[in-house]
């Protein structure tokens, strides 16, 4: 998916997921269309904080932030959650500079072993860096 644009709908098999994690176990199509709509927020919100597409049938960061987005979002928490979560974001956000920066060199690893340089040159991908703070 191109960074910017829009998530048409929820990945096979997530919906289903987010449901089983906040124990709604019926079926029910006015419900479905509510947690489907909030992940799809969810995804939007998070991708805009990651800078980049997430992937969010894998394991990771951004699947969980979705989870606890969509949680928090149906128990009409949101304006609690990105302070609740801050840190975790910026954990996301610092993961997908890695990402791109890794895909941007073609670097397999980001040791610098081989006199290659690594993110420590590039303020954006240093942990903690105003750069990356500034674009959340």
């Amino acid at each position: 998916m191109a960074a910017g644009a829009p998530i048409l709908d929820v990945p096979p098999g997530l919906l289903e997921d987010i449901k089983v994690q906040m124990d709604i176990t019926w079926q029910d199509e006015g419900t479905d269309r509510k947690v489907r709509e909030l992940a799809l927020s969810g995804m939007a919100y998070l991708d805009l904080k990651r800078g980049s597409p997430a992937d969010y049938t894998a394991h990771g960061l951004p699947r969980t932030l979705l989870m606890e987005y969509v949680r928090y979002a149906r128990d009409a928490a949101l304006d609690v959650f990105e302070t609740n979560y801050l840190s975790l974001i910026v954990a996301m956000r610092n993961e997908g500079l890695v990402d791109g920066y890794v895909q941007g060199t073609g670097q397999a690893g980001l040791s610098g072993d081989e006199g290659e340089e690594g993110p420590e040159g590039d303020p954006a991908l240093q942990l903690g860096s105003g750069a990356a703070l500034q674009r959340l």
